[in-house]
């Protein structure tokens, strides 16, 4: 493959992207898994908000947009502050709002009001309010093995 590769071959530099690819998609999915066993405790919501990000434009419908939050919680008593909604930094456009504002709504909440928030043991100050979910970490693995099934499809 590595000789298909340096001849400028398709079919190498499709391998290669594949297995690349595969990596960062398999290291994923373990940093999910992970971060999905985090703990939660009780934290407070200071701001939580949809934030224009980049230059602002003239015309409001070409403006993209994160989401914009800060939290405190405590562990082992000493406290720390947070602003990760989740792992992932996802930038929509004004007319894709609609998907910040359903992350914002996925926040879990105790019966006092309190944000939950999930951090992780060995470093208490990082922290997210949204772990992730089955879906997704059954999601970013099947994209790993995707490209080994398109190009056995396409080869073999």
């Amino acid at each position: 493959m590595w000789s298909l590769l340096l001849a400028g071959s398709t079919q190498g530099v499709f391998f290669w992207a594949a297995v690349y690819t595969c990596v960062v998609l398999l290291i994923s999915v373990v940093y999910q898994i992970r971060t999905s066993l985090w703990p939660g405790v009780a934290g407070t919501l200071i701001k939580s908000d949809l934030q224009r990000f980049g230059a602002a434009e003239w015309d409001k419908s070409d403006d993209d947009y994160i989401t914009e939050t800060a939290y405190s919680y405590q562990v082992n008593g000493k406290e720390y502050k947070g602003h990760r909604l989740t792992a992932w930094t996802v930038v929509a456009s004004h007319n894709f709002r609609f998907i910040l504002k359903n992350q914002l709504s996925r926040m879990k909440k105790n019966q006092e009001g309190d944000v939950i928030v999930f951090y992780n043991p060995k470093k208490p100050e990082k922290s997210y309010l949204i772990k992730p979910g089955i879906a997704g970490i059954i999601t970013t693995a099947l994209l790993a093995v995707l490209p080994f099934l398109l190009y056995w499809i396409k080869y073999y």
